[in-house]
């Protein structure tokens, strides 16, 4: 004689068993690529310019001088002040505007050293050369985040 199974003998239970977990939610489509903020990079685009133009138109020989020779120390002052310009772009100091106003300072160089200088000269290739890096240095103010006002 054989013996039931033992499922058999044992009671039903009153409740019934836990439907079955759903499937796990599909993976979100992938977000399309932002685009790079355009204000970092207008001021990245002016602080090489006001770099590069404060350069030129420091080594550039014109009229059989040149004005890392002849203002030897205004020249090497003013080429760091154009180098401060970069300084936002690896410094993200808070609040915003201590970088602001390192750059702000840096333009005020820039602008004395091309009044005393160069506006004597102005018409001539390395003037107009830092009359365009003064020019950038203020726009490149202008468009920098943390500008008070």
């Amino acid at each position: 004689m054989t013996q039931p199974p033992e499922d058999a003998t044992r009671p039903i239970s009153p409740t019934p068993p836990p439907p079955p977990l759903p499937p796990p939610p599909a993976a979100p489509p992938a977000a399309a690529p932002q685009p790079a903020d355009r204000t970092t990079l207008v001021s990245l685009a002016f602080a090489v310019a006001t770099i590069a133009l404060t350069v030129v138109a420091l080594a550039v020989m014109e009229d059989a001088r040149r004005g890392y020779e002849v203002w030897t120390t205004w020249s090497v002052v003013a080429t760091l002040a154009a180098l401060v310009h970069l300084l936002p772009v690896g410094w993200k100091p808070e609040p915003r505007t201590k970088s602001w106003d390192a750059v702000a300072l840096a333009t005020g160089v820039l602008l004395f050293f091309w009044v005393a200088a160069f506006l004597p000269s102005v018409t001539t290739g390395t003037g107009f050369a830092m009359t365009a890096a003064v020019a950038c240095a203020v726009a490149h103010c202008w468009v920098l985040p943390g500008r008070r006002t």
